[in-house]
């Protein structure tokens, strides 16, 4: 109960920054030689952020969590079945509710389910004797596992609105998806969708050749570096070698890699000298990579 309630409070608290003018988050899954997850991370300027490899049942999980008040709360990951999993705000608002029926479940309770699951396929069996709401924060899920598989799943008026991957990638920024399904991604309007159609176009034209520097490109173009939420960091997945590439505020020339099996976190691109980090049980920050970036080259100069 005590766990309910503090979640609760964070998600309240989001719901009051998701009203101001403006939007971030931009996901994707691409399928080719190479299975890749990418994510930017928009939210407040100065947020701190905490990387985790956190135990769940038999195996891990990387999540990324952002600081809200006193408390971290997760909202991207991937666990090493290879399953990504991105929260994220949606527009326009939609009613939520703030008592459930016996059959009713949150958006929040669907993605942190998803700690456990291999497939896509396992989170939509799931829905399908249940119904997806809101609380007080609009928001829409997406998913991609190492299968070929991934999909966006949004809160209908009537059911849930399950919207599988055509081709092979698939984005999502902040719209409501609903209403485009089945039309060209150039008819796409709402929130992010210059975001959405910048990656789209990207991802579309290296398909055949996509890796985590192209991935990376996809990121660093539908960066924000302005308005009220900034990009504050972008990560490749690789579910395949368990590996998530970090980028944080925007500095796409340093880029640190970390390794769920290793529990590792070490200089990837763009530094001066070698730096390997241990991961700590309870994670680490990114001020403090920041801090080991700066005190590398310091020793290096």
């Amino acid at each position: 109960m005590k766990k309910a309630c503090l979640v609760l409070s964070v998600l309240i608290l989001l719901s009051v920054f998701s009203c101001l003018p403006a939007e971030g988050c931009t996901s994707f899954a691409e399928y080719s030689d190479t299975i890749l997850y990418g994510m930017n991370f928009d939210f407040i300027p100065n947020t701190e952020l905490k990387f985790v490899v956190d135990k769940s049942g038999d195996g891990k999980v990387f999540l990324m969590r952002s600081q809200i008040g006193d408390t971290f709360i997760e909202t991207i990951g991937m666990n090493d079945k290879g399953l990504f999993a991105a929260f994220m705000m949606q527009f326009p608002e939609q009613m939520g509710k703030s008592i459930l029926a016996e059959n009713e479940i949150t958006t929040w309770d669907l993605f942190m389910m998803s700690r456990s699951c291999e497939r896509c396929q396992q989170i939509m069996d799931f829905l399908k004797n249940r119904r997806l709401v809101h609380i007080d924060l609009t928001t829409h899920l997406f998913f991609g596992d190492q299968y070929g598989d991934s999909t966006i799943i949004e809160v209908g008026d009537d059911d849930n609105v399950i919207i599988p991957m055509e081709g092979q990638f698939n984005v999502m920024t902040n719209f409501s998806n609903t209403g485009f399904i089945g039309k060209p991604y150039t008819e796409v309007i709402g929130a992010g969708d210059d975001r959405y159609k910048t990656a789209y176009e990207h991802i579309q034209k290296n398909i055949n050749n996509f890796s985590v520097e192209t991935g990376l490109e996809t990121l660093a173009l539908t960066q924000q570096s302005d308005g009220t939420f900034p990009t504050l960091c972008s990560m490749i997945f690789d579910p395949e070698n368990k590996e998530v590439y970090i980028v944080l505020n925007r500095g796409f020339s340093k880029v640190w890699k970390l390794s769920m099996e290793k529990e590792t976190i070490e200089s990837f691109k763009g530094f001066d000298k070698p730096i390997t980090v241990k991961m700590k049980p309870e994670g680490i920050l990114a001020s403090e990579l920041i801090k080991f970036g700066a005190e590398a080259l310091a020793t290096s100069q």
